[in-house]
């Protein structure tokens, strides 16, 4: 009996897909996932049969079961299917090609939906499904998020570890800790597939870096679809990780996917960095910045307002100014808005503000905030205000109304960075943002901007012009806990000869994100200028260590009622308080080779004025998973007690490797140090 051809079943070897071939030239290769095709959009596919090819059905997973709900509309994703026969158009851009050696080639188009897709090859009257991921294609200059530096790519796509930029000194010199993306490690681009189609976009919005680089900003918090992260600013950290103990995003990624329950706990620098390894998975270049002394403008009216009573004292509002805030930046050309608008955009995935009714920020392109342009997509309003709102200062008066005494036009985003192109220097960017400080393009940029908030005309009949300059002086960057803060405030005349004034000073512990901790310090004094015209200050660490933590600020605030005239002036300066670093020795002498044993020791001494209890390590580095704790053989470490921890790494890839430690301990989690190092394949030269 001779059996029917159409009912024998395919044989998978009747089609060959060239994985190593075309993730090569699909760049690719880094993935771990070794059964996947992972493909960039617009280029070649190539493939073989076993006999002639009929067609191939492309179709796009939605990944939807079950439709989903907006307000009253019901949001349906409909599967996007493509029919090719051999060398024959399609009209949506979609090309299937023959090859001169007998193999063809699928071309999708550079506007294609990023995701999962399914190729349904038919032969011999049979057809045999094989799944493809394809992704946006900085690679290619037809596709929005086309790069055409090679270094830039090999930073915004490639690299899979670089740094974040964190505390500072209050001169606000840029420092940053070591970071693992871990974008191409096992499973990271399966949760990155699974973020896209759990969103709620469309097939279609799936296309677009705009689109999707918004959505993800939503999907790595937690607040609106059970999204990767819980955000934690309590101090109470109890049921999750310390957010300070996380240098790596693919751990947090991994967890995740395996748990489909959001992680515990994040905040700004962890967002940002997880952000920055699932648009990088998904091909969109990616890079975290920093903002020095951010604003959180929660009203809307683009400015900071801080309120102080009769006497002077400080009123807590909703307003707030962080020491720093970690937000990211993506390079795509902007379709949706007018022409010159292009190139890199700002978008936020820590929850602060809901847009759209969801917690989600960006993209906005850089130029439009720089210009004021703050009405354009999405959100330039919020992100103006972070770089540039002027900081508003509202007296208490004898009637109970609260008046506008002084407006700080200098305080906000003092500085914005991020890592350097191909090295771990800092690249300032401060100037994509916004003009030179002061300058009229500056002033007019933030008085334009200004007329689209709450607030228009706050800036009408304010007397901004002080009798005194008062200038802050600190000897040290920053102060490790354990240690006295020594400050001093210096007092100048600047029309009058003498004066008689009341100074208020006041110390108070915040967070890094400008919410309040504790009151410290508060004195009243008065003096007689210019013969008193410096005030010191000494503050005991037994006023502050307490609920200090690495990142923590002391907030000095400084307000003088001159005498002689109604005349009154604010100053505050911000002096990050840090805890001391771990260190990281690297036992063999390069050079360091692929897939070899390093052996790595990491010591930590406790500078802290008690015992230090319940300590381990964490390693982050490509192919070691952070989720390993390292605990030390000490059981309690003494002041002035070491501990170490000696462990073997193998290295995974070649080129420059960011390993970070981090040392935790009941008491004080979280401390970081990093160290990079070069890796080569075995017989290279160095």
């Amino acid at each position: 009996m001779v059996e029917d051809p159409k009912k024998r079943k395919l044989d998978s070897s009747a089609v060959e897909f060239f994985l190593s071939e075309n993730r090569k030239n699909h760049f690719t290769t880094e993935f771990e996932d070794i059964s996947l095709l992972i493909a960039r959009r617009a280029f070649p596919i190539k493939f073989k049969t076993v006999s002639n090819l009929e067609a191939i059905k492309c179709t796009y997973n939605t990944g939807a079961t079950k439709p989903k709900y907006s307000g009253n509309n019901i949001i349906k994703k409909v599967a996007t299917e493509v029919n090719l026969t051999p060398n024959k158009p399609n009209l949506g851009g979609w090309k299937l090609e023959s090859n001169d050696d007998g193999s063809y080639r699928v071309v999708s188009p550079s506007n294609c939906a990023v995701g999962r897709w399914n190729f349904q090859v038919a032969t011999q009257g049979q057809k045999l499904d094989h799944e493809v991921i394809i992704l946006f294609n900085p690679f290619c200059e037809q596709d929005q998020v086309y790069l055409e530096n090679d270094k830039e790519r090999e930073e915004y796509i490639l690299s899979d570890s670089g740094l974040v930029f964190g505390a500072s000194s209050w001169r606000l010199k840029a420092e940053g800790w070591g970071w693992v993306f871990g974008q191409f490690e096992s499973k990271v681009i399966d949760c990155c597939i699974h973020l896209l189609e759990k969103s709620s976009l469309t097939a279609t919005s799936k296309s677009s870096p705009v689109f999707v680089s918004r959505a993800m900003t939503a999907m790595v918090n937690s607040l609106d679809d059970d999204g990767v992260l819980v955000g934690n600013w309590s101090g109470d950290y109890s049921y999750g990780v310390d957010p300070s103990e996380w240098a790596n995003s693919a751990d947090i990624l991994v967890q995740y996917l395996e748990t489909k329950k959001p992680v515990k706990y994040g905040q700004c620098w962890v967002f940002s960095g997880v952000l920055v390894a699932v648009l990088r998975t998904l091909g969109i270049p990616c890079r975290s910045v920093t903002n020095y002394r951010s604003a959180h403008d929660t009203e809307n009216n683009m400015v900071i307002d801080i309120f102080h009573d009769k006497k002077g004292n400080k009123i807590e509002s909703d307003d707030s100014v962080w020491n720093f805030h970690l937000w990211n930046e993506i390079w795509t050309k902007r379709s949706d808005l007018p022409k010159g608008f292009d190139g890199w955009q700002a978008l936020d995935a820590t929850p602060q503000e809901m847009s759209d009714g969801a917690f989600q920020a960006g993209p906005a392109p850089l130029k439009a905030i720089k210009e004021g342009r703050v009405y354009l997509p999405y959100d330039a309003r919020f992100i103006f205000a972070e770089v540039n709102a002027d900081r508003v200062y509202w007296r208490e008066n004898d009637d109970g109304d609260f008046v506008i005494k002084k407006i700080d036009k200098k305080h906000v985003g003092r500085m914005v960075v991020t890592k350097a192109v191909g090295s771990n220097e800092p690249h300032y960017i401060t100037d994509e943002y916004k003009h030179k400080e002061g300058s009229w393009e500056e002033r007019y940029q933030t008085r334009l901007a200004v007329t689209y908030g709450s607030e228009p005309d706050i800036y009408e009949n304010i007397e901004d012009e002080d009798e005194i300059h008062m200038k802050f002086h600190c000897n040290h960057d920053y102060y490790v806990i354990g240690d006295p803060v020594e400050f001093s405030i210096d007092l100048e005349l600047l029309k009058l000869e003498s004066a008689s004034v009341t100074l208020n000073v006041s110390a108070s512990l915040y967070g890094y994100n400008g919410k309040f901790i504790s009151n410290v310090f508060s004195e009243n004094k008065d003096l007689k200028l210019p013969e008193e015209k410096l005030y010191k200050c000494n503050i005991e660490s037994s006023k502050y260590a307490k609920g200090a933590i690495s990142g923590s600020v002391l907030k000095i605030s400084a307000m003088y009622d001159l005498h002689e005239t109604k005349d009154m002036g604010f100053l505050e300066e911000e002096v990050p308080i840090r805890a001391p670093p771990p260190t990281v020795t690297v036992l063999n002498k390069p050079p360091f080779i692929v897939n070899e044993s390093i052996q790595l020791k990491f010591s930590f001494k406790n500078q802290f004025a008690g015992p230090l209890t319940g300590g381990c390590f964490r390693l982050n580095a490509p192919g070691f998973s952070s989720r390993k704790s390292l605990e030390v053989e000490e059981k309690s470490l003494n002041p002035g007690e070491e501990c170490s921890y000696v462990v073997d790494y193998k290295p995974r890839r070649t080129g420059e490797v960011n390993l970070v430690v981090s040392f935790s301990s009941d008491q004080h989690r979280g401390l970081h140090a990093y160290k990079h190092i070069q890796v080569q394949y075995g017989g290279e030269p160095m």
